[in-house]
């Protein structure tokens, strides 16, 4: 019994020592190995361990550029062939390399302008090359990487944004992974840093700004260094969610907001670089903007305003049950990874029409699959009555 303990403990040791930290980002470092000093800067990082691993897969590469350059010379392999071989002849010359400290791994890329060429040439003609190079040159702010996670990502493969700044102070959870792109060896690592490394790697070309420890109602100003050309909102806090929207009013940004509630998606818009717009659509009264600014409201409070900029009508009888039973059977408000998913996508649509000059007005915005499928909802109007009434009692006695 005692051999067994000791084996068991052995092994528990062992692999204690095997643990890794979650991956944190740090700027890639951009090498030129047509350079001596970077050559041999790589060869001191090889010697050292700094590098473990190199990736480059120049030959994929050349053949997608063959693709690129010339679509009507597909199936002429030898014109083809005289392609590949003339940029993979260039070997490690070609392009750009990447050090990715998290990972000691090195990447070989093309150069900047032939990279995002290729991310996105199958945008074209769907989206100009001109179009495509102003989206590019946008500064994109998102705050709040659980459903803002996916904004991020759907930007990034449309190929908004090649300044980005983002913040969350949050870390990843085992529950976040129904609607976060992640894997279960993330858990634990910052949010903020698991989206940073997935952006890096696709495009390190993209100059990242982080918020490390998020955004709120006192560090907003701070924004003002990077003046975003569009800011989306899906943090939490209604302070912070107030700041945001008077900072964007001053500046004259467009603010976007995705909420998603059960398996609607619900995208508000706010054209304060058009008009003078009133925030929030208009919702809340000025005086309860003020005391939200001064901080002066109770959680119940906050709980009636945060339904209030929603709207009852939008909350699903289902939903209001789940919101009645947080703390109590349900450990947090119940959100769908493909309603956030969708969000994502009608962030990114919204976004790209906004930079480019499109006439997408201020105004509130749903897309409903059920409405779009045609199905009815599966809780009897009875039922969903008596939940909706009960729920707004429960609000109402709160007051």
């Amino acid at each position: 019994m005692s051999e067994q303990f000791s084996k068991g403990d052995t092994i528990d040791l062992l692999l204690r020592e095997k643990i890794e930290s979650p991956s944190t980002w740090s700027q890639p470092h951009r090498l030129d190995l047509s350079s001596p000093d970077d050559q041999a800067r790589v060869e001191d990082m090889i010697r050292i361990g700094q590098i473990d691993k190199v990736i480059d897969r120049l030959d994929i590469i050349a053949e997608d550029l063959h693709s690129y350059h010339n679509p009507g010379s597909k199936v002429d392999n030898d014109v083809r062939r005289l392609f590949v071989d003339e940029v993979t002849r260039q070997g490690i010359e070609f392009g750009t390399w990447f050090y990715f400290p998290w990972d000691k791994k090195i990447v070989h890329y093309p150069d900047e302008q032939t990279h995002r060429k290729l991310l996105t040439s199958r945008n074209r003609n769907l989206i100009t090359d001109q179009e495509q190079q102003l989206l590019y040159g946008s500064t994109v702010a998102v705050f709040g990487l659980s459903v803002g996670s996916n904004v991020v990502e759907e930007i990034v493969l449309s190929g908004i944004g090649g300044n980005l700044v983002i913040g969350d102070p949050d870390h990843v959870e085992p529950s976040n992974l129904n609607r976060i792109r992640a894997g279960f060896s993330d858990v634990g690592s910052h949010k903020l840093d698991r989206i940073a490394i997935r952006i890096s790697e696709r495009d390190p070309y993209i100059k990242q700004v982080h918020f490390r420890e998020g955004i709120d109602h006192d560090s907003v100003e701070e924004l003002s260094d990077f003046l975003p050309d569009i800011i989306f909102d899906e943090v939490d806090d209604i302070r912070t969610k107030v700041a945001l929207r008077l900072f964007a009013k001053e500046k004259g940004i467009p603010l976007v907001m995705v909420t998603d509630l059960g398996d609607k998606s619900i995208i508000d818009i706010e054209r304060h670089d058009q008009e003078n717009v009133a925030i929030f659509g208009g919702r809340l009264k000025q005086e309860t903007i003020n005391s939200i600014v001064k901080g002066d409201l109770d959680n119940d409070s906050i709980r009636r305003l945060t339904v209030k900029i929603v709207g009852i009508r939008h909350i699903t009888p289902r939903l209001i049950e789940s919101v009645m039973r947080v703390g109590d059977s349900l450990p947090g408000l119940p959100q769908l990874g493909m309603t956030a998913s969708m969000g994502g996508s009608m962030a990114a649509f919204s976004a790209r029409e906004i930079l480019l000059g499109r006439k997408l007005a201020t105004g509130r915005y749903i897309v409903s699959p059920k409405d779009i499928l045609n199905l009815s909802s599966p809780t009897p109007f009875v039922i969903g009555a008596k939940t909706v009434m009960a729920f707004m009692r429960s609000q109402n006695n709160k007051k």
